[in-house]
């Protein structure tokens, strides 16, 4: 239901002002307080003034205003959405990154185990060659420790 002046009437069914009012006043077309609904342009000139809504862009109803509104309000949330979303989209593409950097990692830390786990079957393997055991570790601390002992005195016998 699109209300309209008499001058928005006869732009929208090409006629003049003039014989909008003529028919107003014969009868044949009504109006409610000055506005004409565009179903009698309708009614009354047939379907070429039913285009009254295009032509004029907006209606007098105050529910398209509303709904104007809430059309913005929902394109304004729309485009928020969309701004999360490719957010969302990044965070993704960030982590799906990391996590691939941390399998190779992995397979990395895998690889050298086996590479560890190779020697050691290899050493046991080969009783000829005996690795570095603790007893000699220690064997080769004490003569370290003995010799700075010997060192020390030396040096303070020399100072005497």
């Amino acid at each position: 239901m699109t209300l309209l002046s008499e001058s928005e009437a006869a732009k929208a069914t090409g006629l003049t002002r003039f014989a909008i009012r003529r028919h107003l006043k014969n009868g044949q077309l009504s109006a409610n307080n000055g506005l004409i609904d565009n179903s009698e342009l309708i009614r009354v000139f047939g379907p070429q003034a039913s285009n009254a809504e295009t032509a004029f862009g907006t209606s007098r109803r105050p529910e398209s205003a509303l709904l104007r509104y809430k059309l913005t309000e929902i394109e304004n949330t729309l485009s928020n959405e969309r701004l999360l979303l490719n957010e969302v989209r990044q965070d993704r593409d960030f982590w799906c990154m990391q996590a691939s950097l941390e399998g190779r990692r992995a397979d990395k830390l895998t690889e050298i185990i086996g590479h560890q786990e190779k020697n050691v079957r290899m050493l046991a393997s080969n009783p000829q060659r005996q690795p570095l055991n603790l007893l000699n570790i220690v064997d080769l601390s004490s003569i370290v420790g003995a010799g700075l002992v010997a060192a020390c005195v030396i040096w303070l016998l020399s100072r005497i």
